[in-house]
């Protein structure tokens, strides 16, 4: 598929040899295969080995999840943690990155997924494409009129130019008839993709990975997922029966369980796996399912509780267990069963060697997109790439995105880490600095003390019995020193890098309801001016989601509406898939703004005069469809505008032949 928006589903067909949607669902590995058959082995030993070497080079980007998620939260490094416990005194975390992570989220959550909006839609190009067919038509009927000319009138000449003429009229005349189509057919397609992604819960896990965006270096989701789940079905005598309906499926995919191979610079480049962990209802739902083997199923849950698949655990569970709030999960008797699902381009005589057949792999020497299951040393699903493009079905996105890597130059948590630090260590200095300047120190010789007195209590009032001064030093036996209060001093730093975080995550306070702004935001138009200085962030961050997850998720499940059958609405292509946030966001805005400036720069008699009722009635139109105010009502249609000036007219008419003023 181009990487463009637009798409012609007519020249994908071609070039896909004319196959159909049916014939580019999932090629088996065969009708079941033999877990100790050498080939299979041969495809485990390939996935195990794929799977070191992704587990061990994501060691540092594990690390840096847990530190993102850690200041999201607001808690200390473990090392950090036993740092201040050794020093003593207070460990409190001031919530910055929790705060700034929970705006950031809001804020791209209302401009993501307004209510009662749709995400994306499809539209048609411009210029649509006409079909041979068509073309072909207009030319034997421009040859035919030339042909009747010339016998009715042999003395006139048909010229190119003349020709060219009647194609040019005939070709305007059937786009403009194709534009009204496809309008209304790119309708259609938009509508019910709309009712995919809500039946699919994509919104959802939409929401889902937005929380991971402002949180992690990467977010992820998974989809279209095809399950077949139970529904009942009523029949006219009120009777019910369940049966099992295939439906499109979207999921949230945590960054801790994707790993990527070392060098891979995309989610298509390289291998990729997905840590799957798994119930035994889980596996049981796979039997009879294309394209898992049955037999190889039952042997997992055979040996389930005594195979290593079950006692997989990486350094990173226990404490993704904890920030989870999932304590003892080691100790669950229903322990969850390790699965890989492993997607790799792999040369065909690798294929051929594995199992799979030559009709499915007729070329030995290129590669393959395939996707398999394994569980330990089993391999339980074997299948060639569903997808017609060879894409997989994952789509991620990062806040600060790094041109050759999946993963984010820095998360939101780790933009603003050290202004964290820095906000915890002025906080911790107060609160030690408060507790100790809370009452006095106290100094007792207590060789002067009697021995009656508790010197452990101190009371108001209080009367201590000493002893003579045998030294002669002219000291009291007790003395009290006020240990001096630095809170304002302190609280400045932590106001300045409090401020400073702002500053380098680019969500002001302002933007979560906070009062004190100061300066220019101490006004109304002041605050504005800093809001839509604010939004050019926001519309960074939301165009990053845009283009990695929302448009090629959205392209995908087009392509496998307008390749299935199954899917009852019109297969239309020469279309562009248009992402809604960035779309109202970047160009919504823009024009809108321009729009606004062009009517207060022609609010003047002249050129109210040059532009008419019309014209200016059509901005006009145009400005209260971006302020959502029903159509028609606030400024009247075009019909309607121009029969109250013919009203108007004949109502004036009888005035000026009679001459009544």
């Amino acid at each position: 598929m181009p990487d463009e928006s637009t798409f012609n589903i007519d020249d994908f067909l071609q070039e896909s040899s004319g196959k159909g949607y049916g014939e580019y669902e999932s090629e088996n590995l065969s009708d079941g295969f033999i877990t100790d058959d050498p080939a299979i082995k041969s495809l485990a030993s390939y996935g195990l080995t794929a799977w070191e070497a992704a587990k061990n080079s994501k060691t540092e980007i594990e690390r840096r999840l847990f530190k993102s998620e850690r200041i999201r939260r607001g808690e200390y490094d473990p090392e950090e943690l036993e740092a201040i416990r050794l020093f003593g005194g207070s460990a409190v975390y001031m919530l910055l990155g929790s705060m700034k992570c929970r705006a950031a989220k809001s804020w791209i959550t209302d401009i993501m997924i307004p209510v009662g909006e749709n995400i994306g839609s499809v539209e048609p190009t411009p210029v649509p494409e006409l079909a041979g067919s068509k073309l072909d038509t207009i030319r034997e009927i421009v040859t035919s009129e030339a042909s009747t000319i010339l016998v009715e009138n042999p003395e006139q000449p048909v010229t190119p130019a003349m020709v060219e003429d009647r194609m040019d009229f005939y070709r305007d005349m059937v786009l403009t008839q194709e534009r009204i189509k496809a309008k209304k057919v790119a309708v259609e397609q938009t509508d019910y993709m709309q009712d995919q992604l809500v039946e699919g819960g994509f919104y959802d896990a939409l929401k889902s990975a937005i929380d991971d965006f402002c949180t992690y270096q990467a977010a992820f989701i998974k989809g279209p997922i095809v399950y077949s789940d139970p529904v009942t079905v009523w029949d006219d005598d009120n009777n019910f029966s369940v049966k099992r309906k295939e439906k499109r499926y979207w999921e949230r995919v945590s960054p801790f369980d994707i790993y990527l191979s070392p060098g891979s610079r995309t989610l298509n480049d390289g291998y990729l796996i997905e840590r799957l962990r798994l119930r035994r209802k889980d596996l049981n739902s796979f039997i009879g399912v294309d394209g898992f083997d049955e037999e190889t199923i039952r042997t997992i849950l055979r040996e389930y509780g005594q195979a290593s698949f079950t006692e997989n655990w990486l350094w990173t569970d226990q404490e993704r267990a904890h920030l989870a709030s999932r304590t003892n999960e080691q100790m669950d008797p229903d322990a969850l069963i390790e699965c890989l699902s492993i997607w790799a381009d792999i040369q065909g005589s690798m294929l051929i060697e594995w199992g799979f057949s030559e009709d499915d792999v007729p070329d030995p020497d290129i590669d393959y997109a395939v996707n398999f299951y394994l569980a330990g040393e089993y391999v339980f699903m074997a299948r060639l790439n569903p997808n017609p493009m060879g894409n997989r079905p994952y789509f991620s996105a990062a806040y600060d995105p790094h041109p050759e890597s999946v993963w984010a130059q820095n998360s939101l948590p780790e933009t603003i880490a050290d202004c964290c630090k820095m906000c915890n260590a002025a906080a911790r200095a107060c609160a030690n600095n408060m507790s100790f300047a809370s009452g006095p120190q106290v100094e007792v010789d207590v060789s002067r003390i009697d021995p009656a007195e508790d010197i452990e209590q101190i009371i108001p009032l209080r009367i201590w019995r000493t002893t003579r001064d045998a030294a002669g030093s002219g000291r009291p036996a007790v003395n009290f020193y006020q240990p001096t209060m630095n809170a304002d001093p302190l609280l400045k730093i932590f106001k300045h890098f409090y401020d400073q975080a702002s500053e380098q995550s680019g969500i002001p306070n302002y933007v979560y309801g906070s009062e004190k702004v100061g300066g220019a935001g101490s006004t109304a138009r002041g605050l504005s001016m800093l809001m839509n200085a604010a939004g050019k962030t926001l519309k960074n961050l939301v165009f990053s989601i845009d283009r990695g997850i929302v448009i090629p998720a959205f392209k995908t499940l087009w392509v496998d509406i307008m390749l299935n059958p199954d899917d009852n609405v019109p297969k239309k292509g020469d279309v562009k898939i248009i992402a809604r946030a960035s779309d109202s966001l970047i160009v919504g805005e823009q024009l809108a703004s321009l729009r606004q400036e062009f009517l207060n720069f022609t609010s003047n008699p002249i050129d109210r005069q040059i532009m008419g009722m019309d014209g200016r009635a059509a901005l006009l139109r145009e400005q209260s469809k971006e302020l959502k105010m029903p159509d028609g009502e606030v400024i009247p249609s075009k019909q309607d505008l121009q029969s109250r000036m013919q009203q108007q007219a004949m109502n004036m008419r009888p005035e000026e032949e009679t001459g009544v003023a």
